[in-house]
């Protein structure tokens, strides 16, 4: 029987270079999966596909398309482990389809014979129909060996791991020194789950059990947070195309990102400064807590970014929220306030299992640029607590340059500020701590990673 190679092997030249007599077939209408290639494609050219699919198609365009950013790695592993000819000149329309028909038939268990004629239909129709050939024969080898498929073997464990569970080298071996194998492999398989997503309920216009009869009635499971005011639900499309939505009985917001503002114990009547606000989340859950009684400046430096934030005021009823032009590396012109909320921009290691591309764009160099920035925030912003208020630093990460290494920093810098422990202020915060700082991790509390730590100011 002829081999792999010799099988594929026909289908290289015209593959690769083209040809005057392979055309392509003519386009049928298009699919979920068509418009998830056209997006996987177009994230580099930054064109954005108009499809008119039904909801249906559309969130299985979705699946399929963060699916396969998030499994990117290893899927590439078994294209090339499967391909004989030189896999860097595979043409990227076709490595895509590839990826997308891989993860269709391994990830999400589409009947075999479904991906195999869906995909080198699509081979066919948008690339040319030899490309098709070669699909064919790399899905049907895919589907021989499912059994027993490749597996890395570099002879480097934190290579293989980072292969076997698609992520870069560099975010493996952090890990793996901080946490150990057996922590670090959970953590890159809870990145590599579907994502969870948190529903926030607006107390000032709802109940849980309000909107908990709402999801009910879209067909949407939902289950209670582990705090006040949140539910989890693993489908969005339904839940943001409601009335109850558009009427702002709930936004969606991670419960990680909720406890953040908890920990920012914003009191009614009093004034908090969020200086990096947008799109808003949080200084519309401060001004929930609130009451909607007191005074919340959401304030960011993109103009059009505040105007998502003037509209979520909006729709939630939050009149006390405003917004303000600033630029958080400069003192925001704003002073003797009670709380304020420096949530900076930061590397976002703790929400890859909703950021599948992130971790493809993040490196270690970036990192460094935004402790940079991470510092500047924190000192141009302590001028606006005033004496007795306290200053909430916060991020979506999980390394601690970005985290604690930073807190500590600032306060041998700056004798006005001591560490303030975060549980007596939220007593049913049941996330591990350190140094009294607000931590969750991914994989030990099912909710996207984030560090808080509370700085009361206490002299002038």
């Amino acid at each position: 029987m002829d081999s792999l190679g010799e099988r594929s092997r026909q289908w290289v030249l015209p593959y690769i270079f083209g040809h005057d007599k392979d055309p392509l077939l003519p386009m049928k209408t298009p699919s979920a999966r068509h418009v998830a290639v056209d997006r996987l494609l177009s994230s580099r050219t930054g064109e954005v596909p108009d499809a008119h699919l039904s909801p249906r198609e559309s969130a299985l365009a979705v699946e399929m398309t963060s699916g396969t950013i998030r499994w990117r790695r290893w899927l590439d592993f078994l294209i090339d482990s499967f391909y004989s000819g030189q896999a860097n000149k595979l043409e990227p329309r076709v490595r895509t389809i590839l990826r997308l028909a891989f993860h269709d038939l391994l990830l999400m268990r589409t009947p075999d014979h479904a991906v195999v004629h869906e995909w080198v239909d699509i081979a066919k129709t948008t690339v040319r129909v030899g490309a098709g050939g070669l699909v064919n024969a790399l899905l049907r080898e895919c589907v021989r060996t499912r059994g027993q498929l490749p597996q890395p073997d570099t002879g480097d464990r934190v290579v293989d791991l980072a292969i076997a569970h698609s992520h870069p080298d560099w975010i493996v071996s952090r890990w793996m020194s901080r946490f150990g194998e057996d922590q670090c492999v959970a953590l890159l398989r809870y990145n590599n789950t579907n994502p969870t997503f948190g529903l926030r309920v607006n107390r000032l216009r709802s109940d849980l059990s309000r909107v908990e009869e709402c999801l009910s009635s879209l067909g949407v499971r939902s289950e209670r947070g582990r705090t006040a005011d949140f539910l989890r639900v693993v489908e969005l499309s339904a839940v943001l195309r409601s009335e109850e939505f558009a009427g702002g009985h709930f936004s969606v917001q991670d419960e990680a990102a909720g406890l953040v503002v908890r920990v920012l114990q914003p009191a009614q009547g009093g004034t908090v400064l969020d200086v990096c606000s947008a799109p808003g989340g949080k200084a519309m859950y401060a001004a929930e807590l609130m009451g909607n009684v007191g005074d919340v400046i959401a304030a960011d430096r993109d103009a059009t970014r505040l105007k998502k934030v003037a509209e979520a005021a909006e729709r939630l009823g939050c009149s006390i929220v405003r917004t303000l032009r600033a630029d958080a590396t400069q003192p925001p012109g704003v002073s003797e306030v009670d709380r304020v909320l420096a949530d900076v921009p930061c590397s976002g290691l703790g929400v890859l299992s909703k950021r599948a591309d992130l971790r493809w764009r993040m490196t270690p160099d970036r990192i460094r640029q935004l402790v940079g920035l991470q510092g500047r925030i924190l000192r141009a912003t302590a001028d606006a607590v005033k004496v007795g208020g306290c200053l909430v630093y916060s991020t979506c990460t999980i390394e601690p340059e970005e985290n604690l290494e930073q807190v500590e920093k600032f306060l041998d810098a700056d004798s006005r500020f001591e560490l303030v422990p975060v549980v007596p202020v939220v007593p049913d915060l049941e996330v591990p701590t350190s140094e009294g700082c607000y931590v969750s991790l991914p994989h030990v509390d099912a909710m996207d990673g984030a560090f808080a730590a509370r700085l009361r100011r206490v002299n002038r």
